[in-house]
């Protein structure tokens, strides 16, 4: 019931008013009483879960993992599974509030690598975007990156894709780092065609495709921030596509129009 609490409670955090604060550091208090009661389990590895996606300390993680370590791999309930990548994704939270302390933003988006380049493919869930670069794959051999979420960050003047294990359901992922091509904003269309953005709508449409914490009036102002930067110099475009292996021709006819020294 607490950790059901504490999760119904998680937007209460990112809130400025100090009652809902209050209310989260409650639910948190009663929590410390009874997490120190309950032994090694499934219960206490989500309550425990729940406290760490709030505080990000590091001891409740530890001991998650503790009662994770205590369980046979190879047969793992349903419920035990559910646990483990519950845990797992906490740990995204905590590293994605972590890296944009250093600068560094989640976008979600599909990657894929081409010409020495990675390219962003962003879009609500839905919309196509892994199959876009399953495409790719499929036509010119261009492998995958990531299958559902980037990190981004800038060294010096240059914008870097940076390898993360989280990848939603795709599978894929890469841990290296990688120069940015572009971005490109997905749209369900009936033909396929690329649009070109103003920079304050380049700066809001990116802004929105990002899932880094934006708790806080500051951490608001800071993704914004890093948005107008993206749309000062990387290629942000907008493509209207089906699912038809066509969409990818286009892109590759943008890509080489405006990197023709890259050509293969």
């Amino acid at each position: 019931e607490i950790s059901a609490c504490l999760v119904g409670s998680e937007m209460c955090i990112r809130d400025s008013h100090g009652e809902k604060q209050q209310h989260v550091q409650e639910v948190l208090n009663r929590c410390w009483d009874i997490l120190d009661t309950l032994p090694a389990s499934l219960l206490k590895l989500r309550l425990l879960t729940a406290c760490y996606g709030e505080v990000f300390d590091e001891p409740l993680a530890d001991e998650g993992r503790s009662i994770i370590a205590s369980w046979s791999v190879a047969s793992l309930t349903a419920e035990q599974q559910e646990a483990v990548d519950e845990l797992f994704y906490g740990f995204r939270a905590a590293f994605f509030y972590l890296a944009a302390l250093h600068g560094k933003y989640a976008l979600h988006s599909a990657s894929n690598y081409y010409q020495e380049k990675a390219w962003l493919y962003s879009a609500s869930s839905g919309t196509g975007k892994t199959t876009h670069v399953k495409l790719w794959e499929k036509l010119y051999a261009v492998p995958v990156l990531n299958g559902d979420l980037n990190l981004l960050g800038m060294e010096k003047d240059e914008v870097f894709v940076y390898g993360i294990p989280w990848c939603g359901t795709s599978g894929v992922y890469t841990t290296k780092k990688y120069p940015l091509g572009g971005i490109i904003l997905l749209k369900r269309g009936t033909e396929n065609r690329v649009c070109k953005l103003p920079q304050d709508e380049r700066q809001l449409y990116t802004a929105q495709r990002m899932i880094s914490p934006a708790w806080t009036e500051k951490q608001v102002d800071d993704s914004l921030l890093f948005a107008e930067k993206l749309s000062d110099r990387i290629p942000i475009r907008q493509l209207y596509c089906t699912q038809e292996p066509s969409a990818a021709a286009v892109m590759l006819s943008l890509i080489h129009i405006s990197e023709p020294t890259r050509q293969a």
